[in-house]
């Protein structure tokens, strides 16, 4: 105020001076030689300022650092504005009070919100019992009593209290030797001894995973491309098993042969071939030998007759047609395989199973003369649970349900809870401060002293308490206009007052952020502090974030000293796109029943994309009705199909006049051939197929 009175009273000294100067030069060409330099005045929060400039004495001319003339509005600095803050309050206590926050002016100190006093809230009494000697069958014991607020945690009242001999045994102590362990299958026992000197057993749960477990057995061997698995038995239930994998044998193959490179010998010239010992498994070639096969004049039967085998089963021979080099056959036959069950698709199951044991489900072999079964574990089953009598978990009170709990005979883990209708007498009392009135220098207060039930909040009694007059000031309220804000360089104080009228000047520690900006918003005119950077700009655009395959970057104009990007001159820098590798790589090969997955990388980022392989068509070259690929029977019509057309090209090969005249259901239509293509397939599959008259081979 008092600078803006000093710039007022320069311009009213100019104004005079015009008056009764007699000047008749213009201001364009005033030579402005008597000038009185005006000092700069910071603007406040309702006050204007104004900045350092000259003035002319001659002609009214308001000069800038240059002695150029500027208008009067370039000098007037607008007010600031006020910039409001809070002033924090602080919550009340049990015993003292609190304050409301409060606003103000940063700036100035001008309070718009004036603090409250919240009252104390009083204490929270809660009861805590420890035990100091337990009671026993003939002797009483002792319990500590303490209440607390539960708030601030002060001891209002601290006493001992009797508790009588429960008039029954506790049996405490184990009886040392006694104690019979328990195992997964059977309960144990232990002997407990009262401080009287009386003794009794106690059951023990089985304990679930108290096994007693016996040596490993594999029952699946691994293969070089197939995991096996090993099991071991609980000595005391057989029921019990753990099971795991074994890892694939690079070295465990399947070992097949096949020839390549055949040249037949007949009886006087030899012939040669190539075995070739592979593994089935993996398709690893083991080893490869070729053979020479001489002209002895005797049969060698050392190739398979297409679609000539019936393999053994676990009860029955299979057979094969060999054939020699020189065309001669021989039917050969094939051992017994005692591995080759065929399990019943329902098994029976022998042991059902509980909410911690596995069961058991037993197959039986469907060939004909086999009485191998097959024993399968079966799983554990979450809800076959028996329960107890139940256990009191929370007793029902005058608000709130009580608590039941049941457990389960074979895991002391698995449990259930019901409810306890609520018992409407059943109340359980606590004790607070309410309605409280805090004393003041001058004046008494109070509070009430409440006993209530925690659960229904019914008041079982209320007693008043007086709180004398502290005698000591409470300085709370802020005098209005009293306030000098503090400043980066200065403290500041206010004046406070007690609620009884009595006043105290507080001082405001120096406010190392409380800077007064210059004009131009860069430095502090109190302490120089520099506020603002003054920024240097660079003259080229620098990057200031890469690029990526799938982000863009960026370039701008940055500041050299505190690197901010030009406003205006962010430019973007695209993403140049992944550059993936021309060649896929098969990550899972396909088969007849599932796709497969291919994969290639980004050359940049080694981010990858994934592509999926067509599914296998099913194959059978060696026309077994079975996938070369895949292991399973193709669709029966696939295979009608394929043998009328076979039917049709040998019955192209034979003469058509015998054909014309051959009466046999391979000639004739409608329901006769569809039952002589059924009784073919299996006349085929058995090797029982013979030549019709008609040169068909059925």
């Amino acid at each position: 105020m008092r600078r803006n009175r000093k710039l007022i009273a320069s311009l009213i000294l100019l104004v005079i001076i015009c008056a009764f100067v007699n000047i008749d030069v213009e201001a364009s060409v005033c030579p402005h030689t008597t000038t009185e330099r005006v000092k700069y005045n910071a603007p406040t929060c309702t006050e204007p300022g104004n900045i350092a400039y000259k003035l002319c004495l001659l002609n009214d001319c308001i000069l800038n650092s240059n002695y150029e003339i500027i208008d009067i509005s370039e000098v007037i600095i607008p007010p600031l504005g006020h910039t409001e803050e809070i002033i924090p309050g602080y919550e009340a206590t049990c015993n003292e009070d609190g304050l409301t926050d409060g606003k103000k002016c940063k700036t100035c100190g001008e309070v718009f919100v004036t603090q409250e006093v919240i009252p104390s809230n009083g204490h929270t009494e809660v009861t805590e019992t420890s035990v100091i000697k337990n009671a026993t069958c003939v002797a009483d014991g002792q319990k500590l009593v303490v209440i607390y607020c539960d708030v601030c945690n002060a001891e209002l009242k601290k006493e001992t209290v009797t508790i009588p001999a429960v008039g029954e045994h506790q049996y405490t102590e184990e009886v040392e030797g006694t104690r019979v362990p328990s195992t997964c299958v059977a309960q144990g026992s232990v002997n407990m001894r009262c401080v009287c000197g009386d003794t009794i057993t106690v059951s023990i749960d089985a304990d679930e995973n108290a096994h007693s477990w016996g040596e490993w057995t594999v029952t699946e061997t691994p293969t070089c491309t197939l995991k096996g698995e090993k099991v071991r038995i609980c000595d005391y239930n057989s029921a019990h098993k753990q099971i795991i994998e074994v890892a694939e044998n690079p070295d465990a193959h399947t070992i097949k042969s096949r020839v390549e490179n055949e040249i037949s010998a007949s009886c006087g010239t030899d012939g040669s071939y190539t075995v070739v010992v592979y593994c089935d498994a993996c398709d690893k070639e083991i080893s490869r030998e070729s053979v020479t096969v001489p002209a002895t004049g005797n049969h060698s039967y050392i190739f398979e007759v297409n679609n000539s085998r019936i393999e053994p089963t676990c009860v029955r021979e299979g057979s094969v047609t060999m054939k020699c080099s020189c065309g001669a056959t021989d039917t050969v036959a094939l051992p017994v395989n005692k591995e080759a069950h065929k399990w019943s698709v329902n098994g029976t199951v022998t042991v059902e199973p509980t909410c911690v044991s596995q069961g058991e489900i037993t197959y039986s072999c469907d060939n004909y003369g086999c009485s191998s079964v097959d024993k399968r574990v079966l799983s554990i089953d979450a809800d076959a649970h028996k329960w107890d009598n139940g256990t009191l978990i929370q007793t029902a009170t005058c608000s709130s349900e009580g608590l039941i709990e049941y457990c389960c005979i074979y895991s002391s883990l698995h449990k259930r809870t019901e409810q306890i209708p609520v018992d409407s007498d059943a109340h359980k009392a606590l004790t607070e401060t309410r309605n409280y009135v805090a004393a003041t220098c001058g004046k008494s207060g109070s509070y009430d002293t409440v006993t209530f039930c925690n659960e229904c909040k019914t008041v079982l009694q209320t007693v008043v308490n007086t709180i004398p007059a502290t005698g000591e000031h409470n300085y709370i309220e802020e005098v209005s206009g009293t306030k000098v804000p503090p400043t980066c360089i200065s403290d500041g104080s206010v004046t406070m007052k007690c609620i009884c009228g009595a006043e105290k000047i507080t001082k405001l520690s120096k406010d190392a952020n409380a800077h007064i900006p210059d004009s131009e918003g860069y430095d502090c005119i109190l302490c120089g502090k520099e506020l603002s950077c003054r920024h240097s700009w660079t003259t080229e655009k620098v990057i200031t974030k890469e690029s990526s395959c799938i982000e863009n970057g960026s370039k701008a104009i940055i500041c050299t000293k505190c690197n901010e990007s030009k406003p205006g001159s962010v430019e973007i820098i695209p993403a140049y796109g992944h550059n993936f590798t021309d060649d896929w790589k098969p990550v899972t090969n396909p088969s007849c029943s599932n796709e497969g997955v291919k994969i290639r990388i980004c050359r940049n980022c080694f981010d990858f994309e994934t592509e999926s392989i067509p599914k296998l068509n099913h194959t059978d070259k060696n026309k077994d009705y079975i996938c070369d690929n895949c292991n399973t029977v193709t669709d029966m019509s696939a295979f009608t199909e394929k043998n009328d057309k076979q039917d049709a090209i040998e019955d192209n090969n034979t003469d058509n006049t015998a054909k014309k005249d051959c009466s046999c259901d391979c000639h004739k239509t409608g329901f006769e051939k569809v039952m002589f293509t059924i009784i073919n397939f299996f006349q085929k599959l058995f090797g029982n197929n013979k030549v019709c008259e008609c040169g068909v081979k059925h």
